[in-house]
C-alpha cells in the first residue's frame, strides 16, 4: 500500500465547545486535511444559544461553516451552552464518537481556558481520547498568557477558506475577536514564529508519529 493510500485513510476528530470555536482554533489546519483527503468530524458540545442567537440559528450557521471547510460530518452533543460538565456524560458522548470514527488526530479546546465550557470540553476530550495517536489543543479568543504553541501548522493556503468559514457565523459578526483583521492578525503573528506567512499554533497533549504506518482501530 502506497504512503499516499494510507494518508487518504486517515480520520481526524475536531471538538468545539460552541459553534465557530474549532473554525477559529483550527479552521486552516481542517481546510488542509479535507484537501488530503482526510476524512473530518466536527463534534460541538452545545449550540452556543447563550451567544446571541438561537441555537436554531447557531447550528445553521456551523453547518454552513463546515460546509466551507468540505467537512461533511457535524455531530452536536447536545448540552446546554455555559453547561458543560466534565464528568461521565460528556466523555461519553465525546467517547462514543472516538469509537465510531477511530480518529488518529483529535483538536479539541485549549485545556487551561478560563471559560468553563472550553475548560470542561477540553478535559473530557483528554479523558475520551484513548486510542487516537494525536491530540492537539487550538488557541480560543481568550489568548489566555499560559497557553504554549508547541507545534505549528502554515496556513497559508488556507487563510481564505477559514476566513470565509469564520463569515458564516453571522449572529457573531459584532465580537471582535471575529474581525478579518483579527483573525489574520493572529495567523501572521503564529507564522511570523515559524517563518511562515499565515499558521495555526496548537499544545501538543498527545504526539505519536506515524510514519506512514496505517492505524488499525482504537484501543478504549
Amino acid at each position: 500500500m502506497s504512503s499516499r493510500r494510507v494518508e487518504r485513510s486517515l480520520s481526524v476528530l475536531a471538538i468545539g465547545a460552541h459553534p465557530d470555536d474549532i473554525e477559529y482554533g483550527a479552521g486552516g489546519s481542517i481546510a488542509q486535511h479535507v484537501a488530503a483527503g482526510h476524512n473530518v468530524t466536527f463534534l460541538m458540545m452545545t449550540l452556543g444559544e447563550q451567544g446571541g442567537a438561537s441555537g436554531t440559528a447557531r447550528k445553521k450557521e456551523a453547518q454552513n461553516s463546515a460546509k466551507v471547510l468540505g467537512v461533511r460530518s457535524v455531530r452536536f452533543g447536545g448540552f446546554k451552552d455555559t453547561a458543560v460538565d466534565v464528568g461521565i456524560q460528556s466523555i461519553s458522548v465525546i467517547a462514543e464518537v472516538v469509537r465510531a470514527i477511530q480518529p488518529f488526530r483529535m483538536y479539541i479546546p485549549f485545556p487551561r481556558d478560563p471559560h468553563q465550557d472550553h475548560r470542561n470540553t477540553a478535559l473530557a476530550s483528554i479523558s475520551a481520547s484513548r486510542g487516537a495517536a494525536q491530540v492537539l489543543a487550538y488557541e480560543s479568543p481568550q489568548g489566555v498568557s499560559d497557553f504554549k504553541p508547541e507545534y505549528f501548522v502554515p496556513i497559508g493556503d488556507a487563510i481564505g477558506t477559514k476566513l470565509k468559514a469564520l463569515k458564516c457565523f453571522r449572529s457573531q459578526r459584532q465580537k471582535d475577536y471575529l474581525k478579518r483583521s483579527a483573525i489574520e492578525g493572529l495567523a501572521r503573528f503564529r507564522g511570523f514564529q515559524v517563518r511562515t506567512d499565515y499558521a495555526e499554533a496548537f499544545e501538543i497533549i498527545r504526539f505519536v508519529e506515524l510514519l506512514g504506518e496505517r492505524r488499525t482501530s482504537a484501543r478504549n
